[in-house]
């Protein structure tokens, strides 16, 4: 198995609060501590969370999905089909674009691309003569 590149997984985990809005002072995301905007726990233990926490509880959520040991997130999903189960359907399009422009994919790429990105082969023709 490869190692994780933790630079992505701090890429994306920034995206995702982006795109949930986590960087408005007013928004959801931001006043309950929950940077993923995840509805995955009870309200109330959103309430009680420290900022630091919830940023510890996407991380985990990413580097799940990152990691290919995610339930609801597969390797071989694209960005467009994340985006759909992310927002359950609200706001997709704006979150995928967000999502999409800061962490350079394009919409149909696929979740593995960005995990573990094939290294660039260079010829030697491709390479400065000296």
């Amino acid at each position: 198995m490869q190692s994780l590149d933790l630079g992505r997984l701090a890429l994306l985990c920034g995206a995702i609060a982006h795109a949930d809005g986590f960087w408005t002072s007013t928004s959801s995301p931001r006043v309950f501590h929950n940077p993923g905007d995840r509805s995955s726990l009870a309200a109330d233990t959103w309430h009680r969370l420290e900022t630091v926490d919830a940023w510890a509880l996407l991380a985990h959520q990413v580097d799940l999905m990152l990691s290919g040991r995610s339930y609801t997130f597969r390797p071989d999903m694209t960005w467009r089909a994340i985006a759909r189960h992310w927002t359950a359907g609200e706001n997709t399009a704006a979150w995928l674009d967000t999502v999409c422009g800061v962490i350079c994919v394009s919409p149909d790429d696929e979740l593995q691309g960005f995990s573990h990105p094939r290294p660039v082969e260079h010829r030697p023709s491709d390479l400065p003569r000296a």
